[in-house]
């Protein structure tokens, strides 16, 4: 059998060892569909039913979410110029390594996850909350890091932190003056619970 460039996907069958036949399937194909330079891919839900051979369109959204609560991929909505939703876009967070071939279909982004040795199961401590505070902070800061010290808080911290970084960045001079994000978050100091004091000082 003859087959032609772009045909096949990496699948990285390590980290998801032991996950259940849909979202490995369904992984598989999103890595399919992910472009190499932008690390997204945006495939339909009939599309994704389609190629994984799962009928139910209710089965479908229900193995993205827990993908998504496993912390394998991330999902954005997306509008239409014109209004309206058209497909999500998707990231995997899966570590490629090897280098990728000349086809930019079918290589998952490299990116910086916590996919190995006794972890090969999800992003340890990520959680939507993370990630929109991390993004309102401009991506200023360690990611790996701001993980880390992250799962060391409690829900009140982190809760605090959410409310606090608006308030903080509102109130900053001046760019240069923001701390990286893992500095301000860190358990040891507690920067975040001391906003009008940063104010000040600004």
């Amino acid at each position: 059998m003859m087959y032609t460039e772009g045909e096949f996907g990496i699948f990285p069958a390590k980290s998801v060892k032991g996950l259940s036949p849909n979202k490995q399937v369904v992984l598989a194909w999103l890595i399919f569909h992910t472009n190499n330079s932008t690390g997204v891919s945006f495939p339909s839900i009939k599309t994704l039913c389609t190629e994984c051979g799962i009928n139910s369109r209710t089965t479908m959204i229900k193995v993205l979410t827990e993908l998504e609560e496993d912390g394998y991929i991330k999902k954005k909505h997306r509008r239409r110029e014109g209004g309206g939703y058209t497909s999500n876009e998707y990231e995997v967070f899966i570590k490629r390594t090897s280098p990728s071939a000349k086809s930019v279909s079918g290589v998952v982004q490299q990116v910086d996850t916590n996919h190995k040795k006794k972890n090969q199961k999800k992003l340890e401590h990520w959680s939507p909350s993370f990630q929109k505070c991390f993004d309102s902070w401009g991506k200023h800061g360690n990611y790996k890091q701001s993980l880390k010290y992250w799962g060391e808080l409690d829900a009140e911290d982190r809760s605090l932190i959410e409310k606090n970084i608006p308030i903080f960045l509102k109130n900053l001079k001046d760019d240069k003056f923001k701390p990286f994000f893992q500095n301000w978050i860190n358990p040891e100091y507690c920067k975040f619970r001391d906003v009008k004091i940063e104010r000040i000082k600004l």
